[in-house]
């Protein structure tokens, strides 16, 4: 459980925010674990980020048989508060085109159309929408969101851009985890921690590619400045995707707005300094295990075959 405190007022939000989601997403899978979150201010109303939620009581409102679920009663009110009536209940074929839309970026197909027309029975929406939520459209409708967020891409970005071959396997691992429902924290803690947190799970070290998404650019002229450029860019993508905080005001001083400082920023980043960028292998230890031990005996069978060859290019390079 996840309490919050109130203590003195302070600009250093950033430990609490980022226990927050390393304890919540990390520690809690270890089972039976009680956090305590400290509240580093009390936010007052330009900081509404940093209020608890809280249950508004539902508005008042004169056609409350249009209601059907609580958020109806705040849209009706503002229709009201503005001398407007809802619409009429949409027909079969507008709702048919609306949530395909939605849920796959498709149009119905004409069979579908037909199909869901002739369908009589008073669970045929219900029946209708469990269908689109596990078409493998969906994913692929919806993890563009998150890729946006993320700033995937499948080049390096500035003048190179060069193709990036192996990419894809990011992007489908977004689409794989919307299709099969994985938990939020465990997508979030994979990508965050993957390599630690399931070191022998494909997906799990494929989702850490999410270090490997900023823009590139590795001419070799200034590799100092090209490494802070890379962290700085992670800093900012993690504090609007995980915090929802823009981090890189505060990377050359105290944000104006949100209460953030220069520090926080470089405390942050300290998190992500470590990473070294590396390739690892997908396959299972026990297809690892397998190729090495058919690559010892491949060598060993074409050693004096190799010799010979590296003989005679040696002879040649010496006439060049």
């Amino acid at each position: 459980m996840i309490r919050r405190l109130c203590v003195r007022p302070c600009h250093c939000f950033l430990r609490p925010l980022f226990a927050i989601f390393l304890l919540s997403f990390l520690a809690l899978r270890s089972g039976n674990v009680s956090l305590s979150l400290l509240r580093a201010a009390e936010a007052g109303p330009s900081e509404w980020p940093f209020t608890a939620l809280q249950r508004p009581a539902l508005p008042e409102v004169h056609r409350r048989d249009w209601i059907r679920n609580p958020l109806d009663a705040f849209v009706l009110a503002a229709l009201e508060k503005a001398g407007l009536q809802p619409n009429p209940p949409a027909d079969k074929l507008t709702l048919l085109r609306r949530v395909t839309f939605d849920l796959t970026g498709l149009l119905p197909t004409p069979a579908e159309r037909d199909a869901f027309l002739a369908d009589r029975t008073a669970d045929a929406y219900e029946r209708l929408v469990d269908r689109l939520l596990c078409s493998p459209h969906f994913g692929e409708r919806w993890a563009q969101h998150w890729l946006d967020v993320v700033r995937f891409a499948e080049t390096d970005g500035f003048k190179l851009d060069r193709l990036r071959p192996e990419a894809w396997r990011y992007r489908d691992y977004v689409i794989r985890s919307f299709n099969n429902d994985l938990p939020y924290d465990r997508f979030l803690s994979q990508q965050i921690a993957g390599d630690e947190l399931e070191p022998t799970n494909p997906d799990a070290l494929i989702a850490t590619g999410f270090y490997r998404l900023p823009p590139e650019e590795t001419n070799g002229s200034n590799y100092r400045m090209i490494r802070q450029d890379i962290l700085d860019d992670i800093t900012d993508v993690f504090g609007t995707t995980f915090l929802g905080l823009t981090f890189s005001c505060a990377r050359c001083h105290d944000h104006k707005f949100d209460p953030l400082t220069q520090k926080d920023y470089f405390r942050l980043q300290a998190f992500f300094t470590p990473l070294m960028q590396r390739d690892w292998p997908l396959a299972p230890a026990e297809e690892q295990a397998a190729y090495r031990q058919r690559l010892a005996q491949w060598e060993q069978t074409t050693k004096a075959w190799r010799a010979q060859c590296d003989a005679m290019l040696a002879e040649h390079r010496r006439a060049i």
